[in-house]
């Protein structure tokens, strides 16, 4: 059986008589009635998660996937609405990826092309996520599983390792001995949590049955010894020299099984995967910045890039104790000094109709573009409480669909760049600069091209050059 997604972007109504079944059947009343009080209980999660009508849905600024009972949806960035569905998909798994999973690009092993993103046969979100997980646990899980060594503690007649001093002085039978000694086995967290996770995925059907079927063939795989568990399990893992090669399928997992699902009050398990879209975007122009820093900053520059590291007091009250604070999204330091704020706003700000989900006051003056009057305050804020020599702030340029016999334009993927500055430079010269950076969102195709094009957008953004 094909399972359907009900596939839609961020801000998108969708009729309650379009919503279709996995099997592709029609909602009846009392699916409907299940599925909206499903949504009310998902909204005291994820707060403005969604807005429930009588007769149609919108989903706000949540984007990935849902499944509610006999119900799926995939949510997609707005950013790339207007192209072809395979590409959005496409574009959103690589910023997704990019910005999201801690993989070192730098020093990629050959083999490792389960990192690069989605391709246009991924017609699902979720289901390129379980196929990198898939491919993953291949590659490596043919190498064979790793051993650690695990504490075994028993009664033996033998001294093996160190006495257990505390068990023996109580000991009644004295022909016995308690030891403490370390023993290799294959039943360990991150195995178990594997294990886990691929039983997870496949009883849960929340992959293609042809994944499923792969996924099977992983359980299989698996040395016996590894204990089954009812849950993952949440305590900080630590990598080593010994299974780290192990630690880019670990990553998907925790990603689709750890802190992504969630009951009703029947106990049965429905499963989410959304993220706050203003939040990965920033994520993403974070890593973006730190994975290339050489590259835009130059070797020759002591630069350190920090997120949301720092908060300075903003306002006081009668007893000099802070009441409001103030937390820049990206922080840049040259040889230690505060030179450049970045803040990040997921809006399509090209447009007349302004961010759906922000209301205020604009401004037309800036780039011919509206800007909200709150941001510009915002970045002025910040450029006098951190004295910042620069105040930039970067928002997505959306990306536009590719016709047919198209011609590309000059600079067509290219920043878009304001420059000016907050106060009046022949009475205030050292006054902080004013940046407004648009950064195009096209991340199909080769990481290594788009990667480059990205590089050279911040570069041009940021350094102006």
């Amino acid at each position: 059986m094909k399972v359907q997604s009900n596939l839609l972007y961020e801000y998108d109504s969708i009729p309650i008589n379009s919503i279709k079944k996995v099997n592709g059947q029609d909602l009846n009343e009392h699916d409907i009635s299940v599925l909206k009080a499903n949504l009310k209980r998902l909204r005291k999660i994820f707060k403005n998660f969604c807005s429930i009508y009588e007769n149609e849905i919108k989903f706000n600024n949540y984007v990935g996937f849902l499944r509610l009972g006999n119900v799926q949806f995939e949510i997609l960035p707005k950013i790339w609405k207007d192209s072809r569905e395979e590409n959005s998909i496409e574009n959103f798994s690589n910023f997704f990826i990019y910005g999201t999973l801690e993989f070192d690009y730098k020093n990629k092993k050959p083999g490792d092309h389960y990192i690069s993103g989605a391709n246009s046969r991924h017609k699902s979100f979720l289901n390129m996520l379980v196929s990198h997980y898939i491919k993953s646990m291949e590659h490596e899980g043919s190498e064979g599983f790793p051993l650690e060594y695990i504490e075994v503690s028993e009664s033996s007649k033998y001294l093996r390792g160190k006495l257990d001093l505390k068990k023996q002085i109580n000991r009644i039978d004295k022909s016995k001995m308690d030891v403490i000694y370390f023993n290799q086995s294959y039943d360990h967290q991150l195995n178990r949590n594997l294990l886990f996770a691929t039983e997870f995925l496949t009883e849960n059907r929340l992959g293609l049955e042809r994944q499923r079927e792969r996924l099977s063939k992983i359980i299989n795989l698996m040395p016996e010894e590894i204990s089954d568990t009812e849950e993952w399990d949440k305590r900080e893992f630590h990598f080593n020299r010994l299974n780290e090669r192990f630690q880019i399928p670990y990553n998907y997992a925790e990603l689709l099984v750890n802190k992504h699902s969630f009951f009703n009050v029947s106990s049965k398990r429905y499963y989410s995967f959304l993220y706050d879209m203003n939040k990965l975007f920033e994520n993403f122009i974070y890593r973006a910045l730190k994975l290339n820093q050489e590259r835009i900053f130059g070797k020759e520059n002591k630069i350190t890039i920090n997120s949301q590291s720092q908060k300075k007091n903003f306002i006081f009250d009668e007893r000099d104790e802070a009441v409001v604070y103030t937390r820049p999204d990206i922080i840049i330091r040259n040889h230690g000094k505060i030179e450049t704020i970045i803040d990040t706003k997921y809006q399509i700000i090209e447009s007349d109709e302004g961010d759906e989900g922000d209301e205020g006051e604009s401004i037309d003056k800036i780039c011919n573009i509206k800007l909200k009057n709150q941001h510009l305050y915002q970045l002025f804020t910040y450029s006098v409480l951190y004295k910042a020599s620069k105040a930039i702030m970067i928002y997505p340029l959306k990306n536009l669909p590719n016709k047919e016999n198209e011609i590309n334009e000059p600079n067509k993927n290219r920043s878009k760049r304001c420059r000016y500055s907050f106060l009046n430079r022949k009475d205030n010269p050292d006054s902080s600069e004013l940046i407004v950076c648009g950064i195009p969102m096209s991340l199909s195709g080769d990481r290594k091209d788009w990667e480059n094009d990205l590089v050279e957008n911040l570069k041009l953004c940021i350094i102006g050059s």
